[in-house]
């Protein structure tokens, strides 16, 4: 898996637990979810155009992707108005974890090893479980056999960037390693509130890293065997927020991680996989400001197992599954906290003829246990045309760091925080290339982040909140002669509000559109796209002020051969340099991409 490290601002504020693991058979998924997905072409064009997961996953309805700052940077991905915490992150059947509050970086995942992608929209908790609160993206790396015997890639563009990458497969295994960096300098515009506008430069926003993998599967016992292994180092500055840069300080990252699985028959009809993982994670960040210097180290290490049955009985479609892992920090942050996690869970699809009926529950232990079932259907009235109905109940545990993170410059954790958790009921109509998803939220001890006053913002329960939503997904395929023409557009609307103060969840956004043309004539494929983003909230407590956004995109890419292309991404063609993201973080004016790619065998 090629993985891409986060970065921090002010002290380290996120890590992942990343895991590749190549799969015998998908086990059975919910088919009664809302759900875009992302599949094997569109992965392959990102990789023809050096698109990274997160830009794939902001088209989608219901998804905003918080960029952090440009190539290299953080991606987060939000559903339905929710915190990047309240979204799951799947690899392979296997559940991310983090200690810290800020969600995963996406940019982590490099598409180079992704074969498919779905994002999950709404809760989720019975099927995913902690942190599944407004939805789940399941990811699908690619198998040796999916894997080319060789491919190549260089990268270069604006802010300096330029990387190289390679895989290679022999049989059962598949070895990749790669190196990026960038300068990530560039001219922004600064509007900051009360203050003049200011043209500004971006600076100590360099980063660089290699990256390494492997990922192999063999017979065994009448099943699969499948192993992976992966690490990252990065080093790179910490530039801060726009309204707070940081000239000097520095963040170094080293990330390992290791799974092995056992996938076969156990019954007629029946699969069984039986699995361990184990990661580690060690984040040091130094800040030679001299008058409030900062330096601060923290290792994370976590480790589990899981098994699941899957059989095939009549028309059900039954999984049992269970787990449990350990997960320890060790930091200057928040001290040495350790906690373990459990879970059951079983679910059941009936098949009959026109109508699929879903039933699932788990029973979760983080801190403290929870049950969560989730009941659903699809009525497929015709060929193209079908109904959807869910409701179910998620929830999120508070991360480490929210709980124990220790009173500094401004910030601390909350020993007293519990588990948010939420019930949703959806309702969807899929006519042909038309899918049409609604949604109503009710949210209990909702986490968030609250200024205490002038000098202390700390996570705190507030109670009850609600939300409601409609997405519109619209995709269209044409030929005119040799001339092929794809067409989609995604748009989301939502409203929430807080019970304490009335006020829309902080970073909600209350809308969102996204639309795409793309042609392709022989060897010849371009795109263009326009997002639109609405005003919405620079930082979790919601204080600050983020205007509406337009952003165009456009690519080309040439393939000159089977198994060679060259592509050229341009993002935001209008060089609007007063882009910002909802963490009042800069973002870069007009950028290029130029992405060479062969593929062997």
């Amino acid at each position: 898996m090629l993985c891409l490290p986060a970065t921090a601002w002010a002290e380290p504020v996120s890590t992942s637990t990343l895991a590749v693991h190549v799969r015998a058979r998908a086990l059975f998924g919910d088919p009664s979810a809302a759900a875009s997905r992302i599949d094997p072409e569109t992965i392959a064009q990102a990789r023809r155009e050096g698109t990274t997961l997160g830009a794939v996953i902001d088209r989608q309805a219901g998804a905003r992707v918080l960029d952090e700052g440009g190539p290299l940077h953080a991606e987060r991905v939000t559903v339905r108005g929710g915190s990047a915490a309240e979204t799951q992150v799947v690899i392979d059947g296997v559940a991310l974890v983090s200690p810290f509050a800020t969600g995963l970086d996406v940019g982590l995942i490099g598409v180079e090893s992704v074969a498919r992608a779905t994002l999950v929209r709404g809760g989720a908790g019975a099927l995913y479980g902690d942190g599944a609160l407004t939805g789940a993206l399941t990811i699908e790396t690619r198998t040796p056999e999916e894997t080319p015997p060789l491919t190549l890639g260089l990268r270069a563009g604006s802010q300096d960037r330029f990387g190289l990458s390679a895989v290679v497969r022999a049989s059962d295994l598949a070895i990749g390693a790669d190196v990026d960096r960038t300068s990530g300098r560039f001219d922004y515009v600064s509007r900051i509130e009360g203050l003049p506008d200011a043209a500004r430069v971006r600076e100590n926003n360099d980063a660089s890293l290699g990256r390494a993998h492997a990922r192999g599967g063999w017979a065994l016992a009448g099943g699969a065997l499948t192993l992976l292994a992966g690490g990252v180092v990065r080093e790179g500055g910490s530039p801060g927020l726009e309204t707070s840069s940081d000239l000097d300080a520095r963040e170094r990252r080293a990330h390992g991680i290791a799974r092995v699985a056992w996938q076969g028959p156990l019954l007629s009809g029946a699969t069984w996989e039986i699995a361990a993982q184990g990661s580690a994670l060690n984040i040091d960040y130094d800040d030679p400001d001299p008058d409030a210097p900062l330096s601060s180290r923290t290792t994370f290490v976590s480790g589990g197992g899981d098994t699941a049955l899957a059989w095939r009985w009549g028309d059900h479609r039954l999984r049992i599954g269970a787990g449990g892992a350990v997960e320890t920090s060790r930091s200057t942050e928040h001290g040495a906290p350790t906690r373990g996690r459990g879970h059951v869970v079983v679910s059941d699809e009936l098949v009959l003829d026109d109508l699929r009926l879903f039933a699932a529950v788990r029973g979760a232990l983080v801190d403290e246990a929870v049950v969560l079932p989730r009941i659903g259907a699809v009525w497929t009235a015709t060929t193209g045309v079908a109904i959807t109905a869910a409701i179910g109940r998620s929830f999120r545990a508070p991360a480490i760091d929210e709980l124990y993170h220790p009173l500094i410059r401004g910030f601390s954790g909350n020993p007293n925080l519990v588990p948010e958790t939420a019930w949703e009921a959806e309702l969807g109509v899929r006519l042909w290339v038309l899918s049409i998803a609604g949604y109503a939220r009710r949210i209990e001890d909702i986490i968030v982040y609250v200024n205490q006053n002038a000098f202390l913002v700390r996570p705190e329960n507030l109670g009850g909140a609600s939300a409601i939503g409609v997405e519109v997904e619209l995709a269209e395929h044409a030929s005119i002669g040799p001339l092929v023409l794809d067409a989609r557009f995604a748009a989301s609307i939502g409203a929430s509000r807080l019970d304490a103060s009335g006020a829309s969840v902080p970073v909600a956004s209350p809308y969102g559109i996204d639309a795409e043309l793309r042609a392709s004539l022989e060897m010849l494929s371009a795109f263009t796209r326009i997002a639109h983003g609405a005003p919405t909230t620079a930082n979790l407590a919601g204080t600050i002020p983020v205007d509406g956004y337009t952003r165009w995109d456009a690519g080309v890419v040439w393939t000159c051969t089977p198994g060679a292309s060259l592509g050229l991404v341009v993002t935001n063609l209008l060089d609007d340099q007063t882009l910002e993201t909802l963490f009042k973080l800069p973002l870069p004016g007009r950028s290029m991409l130029a992405t060479l790619r062969v593929e062997a065998g």
